[in-house]
């Protein structure tokens, strides 16, 4: 009997830790400043391409832009950049451990800028990969197949490359492009984050 009790007790702890990570989850979302990140880039290695367009989307609210200078590149967007990041508490990324973070990581390195530091990211690619049984784990199918319906444009060659040319038309066809990748990733968040144990986020540095 006693060993009995004994399970019923680390039964009811379990229960008790799963709730607790749920209503810690759930404070940190009211109570911590989240944002949303994306980036656009000329070539997907840091060491052959340069940021387009970055967007930084503060939970609840409007997206922001920024936009590298034809003249002298992304130089001064870069930091620009990890100085918003840091603002925040967490930052939210679709696929931001395999491309957006390092890039940005590296193109700090490359400007000779200060390296990001500790920052706690959640990148929902593979909270979705691992909750999930879609077909694919594009943020375009995951927003497809949850929302009904996705924001996301086109990535058309030939508007990247008159971009990369400093083309206006072309580069604000990228901003909105940007801009949608992370309104659609704050949406896909909310319905999300409930599979997420926000409070074991661990601190990584970039």
């Amino acid at each position: 009997m006693a060993i009995i009790k004994q399970w019923e007790l680390e039964e009811a702890r379990k229960d008790e830790r799963a709730m607790a990570a749920i209503a810690k989850s759930q404070w940190l979302i009211e109570n911590r400043s989240w944002c949303f990140f994306d980036l656009e880039t000329t070539n997907l290695k840091a060491n052959f391409g340069e940021i387009l367009v970055g967007c930084i989307k503060p939970r609840g609210k409007k997206a922001e832009v920024y936009t590298a200078d034809e003249t002298f590149g992304d130089g001064f967007l870069v930091d620009q950049l990890a100085d918003r990041l840091l603002a925040f508490d967490y930052i939210v990324t679709w696929y931001g451990t395999g491309f957006d973070m390092p890039y940005l990581a590296t193109r700090l390195q490359i400007a000779k800028a200060p390296n990001l530091g500790p920052v706690r990211h959640v990148d929902l690619y593979y909270t979705a990969r691992k909750n999930l049984a879609l077909s694919s784990n594009r943020l375009q199918m995951v927003a497809e197949s949850l929302l009904g319906k996705s924001g996301k444009t086109r990535i058309i060659p030939t508007i990247w490359t008159a971009a990369m040319k400093g083309e206006r038309k072309a580069l604000k066809y990228i901003e909105d492009h940007c801009v949608a990748d992370v309104k659609e990733t704050e949406k896909i968040f909310d319905l999300l984050a409930p599979y997420r144990n926000l409070g074991a986020t661990p601190v990584r540095i970039y």
